[in-house]
């Protein structure tokens, strides 16, 4: 491995109160966070030693140093643009991104976003759901959910620029067929802890604004969006509204990865029986699969009271023989509906933002090192 040395033409950092050192890669748009430990190792690289001479300098001042950890961290550096290799120093131009001149700040997004959240279930608790029947209709709600998710996103570009962080990748997204404005708000990651919090609960309000319509309103299509869409952002799986909103609230340490997905899907289970063993993040684990259990929950109520409505109105045409034609119609949309209700938690999108992760490997369950081939020293809290 060759000489590297630090890319500073492009990079922007931040240092937070507790000594973590928030980088940005301007060019790449990518994200790190160090302890002082891991600052303390990529100052080493000025360009006049190579990788073996710095862990070499650094095992002779420190006395012990997690080999992995270090090469880890230098290669997350080089892979994400912080470190560059030889004399190669791009000086190209940032990535897009722009301040909206609509903004506001903390205090106003916490205002509005608890006000549209209370008003919203509010609504959502008062009025009946009312399974729509009419193609139109249909239609209609599709076209909420596509304004309940655009707005999702304008909402929470505005609370960004309010931080005085950039918007960028604003496009039309499609997820399963279903068309929406939306944005890239990854910069809150510089923007601090508060930042993302604010972010997050925005995008989150926006449907319950959707309802509180729908009640005014008195339209049934319109509430029933609301719902689905509630349910869609409420989803915690994936790169999710609420998922990065327990993350940036719960987390302990800032450059920890959004990881708790992975920590329900194979350790829950046994650390339910082994539960006097020490979790590092506990609180964001725990609260992160009560919240998901407590979604499926709620998602499979909502989902079996409307398919029970559409069954009993299936029946009731069923039984008219006079008019059996009008059965496929309430057939095909039970079958739209369960084909859609099995996909719905795809929507907000699950690929992890792997440019939101730290260097080094975070350790969620404390245990030893344990010797053995990198395989099999992937992650400590997940080996089987």
């Amino acid at each position: 491995m060759g000489w590297f040395k630090g890319n500073a033409a492009t990079n922007e950092s931040k240092r937070l109160p507790d000594g973590t050192l928030l980088m940005k890669q301007t060019v790449r748009s990518q994200y790190l966070a160090l302890r002082t430990d891991q600052q303390a190792i990529l100052d080493y690289f000025t360009g006049g030693c190579t990788v073996q001479e710095i862990l070499q300098a650094h095992l002779l001042r420190k006395g012990h140093v997690r080999i992995r950890a270090f090469y880890d961290l230098v290669m997350s550096a080089l892979e994400k643009g912080f470190l560059v290799e030889g004399q190669d120093d791009p000086r190209n131009r940032p990535a897009p991104g722009s301040r909206w001149k609509i903004r506001w700040g903390a205090a106003s997004a916490v205002a509005l976003s608890v006000t549209m959240m209370l008003s919203g279930a509010s609504a959502l608790w008062s009025e009946p759901i009312v399974l729509v029947h009419s193609w139109a209709h249909w239609l209609k709600v599709l076209a909420f959910m596509m304004l309940s998710l655009s707005l999702s996103n304008a909402l929470s570009g505005c609370v960004l620029s309010g931080f005085g962080r950039l918007v960028s990748g604003v496009r039309v997204r499609f997820n399963r067929g279903i068309p929406f404005f939306a944005v890239d708000t990854s910069d809150a990651f510089m923007g601090g802890r508060g930042c993302e919090i604010c972010v997050a609960l925005q995008a989150l309000s926006a449907p319950f604004l959707v309802a509180l319509g729908a009640m005014v309103w008195d339209s049934a299509p319109t509430l029933l969006a609301a719902w689905i869409t509630v349910l869609v952002v409420c989803s915690p799986f994936g790169n999710t509204t609420v998922h990065r909103l327990l993350h940036a609230w719960l987390r302990k340490e800032y450059q920890l990865p959004r990881c708790a997905e992975k920590f329900l899907s194979t350790r829950m289970v046994p650390y339910s029986f082994l539960w006097k063993e020490p979790l590092h993040e506990e609180r964001y684990l725990l609260v992160y699969s009560a919240s998901a259990i407590l979604w499926l929950g709620a998602a499979c109520r909502f989902a079996s009271e409307l398919l029970e409505l559409q069954e009993t109105r299936m029946v009731q045409d069923w039984l008219r023989p006079d008019e059996v034609g009008k059965l496929w119609g309430p057939l095909a949309e039970f079958l739209a509906f369960a084909g859609f209700g099995g996909h719905a938690r795809h929507l907000p999108g699950q690929v992890a933002d792997s440019r939101l992760v730290s260097g080094g490997r975070s350790a969620l369950v404390h245990r030893r090192n344990q010797p053995g081939p990198p395989a099999a020293r992937r992650h400590p809290s997940f080996r089987r």
